[in-house]
């Protein structure tokens, strides 16, 4: 009995923890979200190129960031040693993301088909209720103090300060403005919350029907 309610609760934080990473995948690679910022906050004269330089410049930083292959870094707006140094560091985070997501994977599908076709996805309510918990509270956090919530954010992530960027070292600081931060976290959340909230819902049906 012990280790069956232990082998549900792992392939349960499966799913979670591919729904969260399979979330933040889709976040850091949803340009449009970029390009809406180039566009109405004019990023590219903030750094003094052209808007084509700088969606040159944050494809090759995608690149970077999502390719182990990738290991050079070269962009129009310059960049210091330590801004690079963090860079590897967020490449690392990156890699660590993708790595959870496909070790994952299988795990959290079957289990998800399974649930669906015993129609119990009623199983997870509980447990979503505790995370739409938390989820509300970090949502709150973010809006009343969104420049403090991310200081924590960076401080929970890296053991230096090189995510601290000088504009004057590092001006692509500036073509990354933490507007553009707070409406990746929101994305994500509602990325997220979506997720869960589909899944409530399915369950909710499912046990209405049973």
């Amino acid at each position: 009995m012990l280790f069956q309610r232990c082998k549900v609760l792992l392939v349960q934080l499966c799913l979670f923890f591919f729904i969260v990473t399979l979330c933040i995948t889709v976040t850091i690679n949803f340009h449009p979200l970029y390009w809406y910022f180039v566009k109405h906050y004019d990023l590219a004269q903030s750094v003094g190129v052209t808007t084509l330089q700088l969606k040159t410049d944050y494809l090759k930083l995608l690149a970077y960031l999502n390719y182990p292959w990738v290991t050079d870094l070269k962009m129009s707006i310059p960049v210091s040693y330590n801004g690079m140094r963090h860079f590897e560091d967020v490449k690392c985070l990156f890699l660590v993301n993708y790595l959870v997501l496909l070790v994952t994977a299988f795990p959290a599908i079957s289990y998800f088909l399974k649930l669906w076709r015993r129609r119990e996805f009623w199983k997870l309510q509980n447990k979503i209720y505790g995370i739409a918990v938390v989820l509300f509270c970090l949502g709150c956090f973010m809006l009343l103090d969104f420049q403090r919530f991310f200081v924590y954010f960076h401080r929970i992530l890296f053991n230096n300060n090189n995510w601290i960027f000088d504009p004057n070292l590092d001006p692509v600081i500036n073509a990354l403005p933490s507007t553009y931060f707070l409406a990746c976290f929101g994305l994500f959340l509602s990325l997220f919350a979506g997720s869960l909230g589909a899944i409530f819902w399915l369950g909710k049906r499912q046990a209405k029907n049973n």
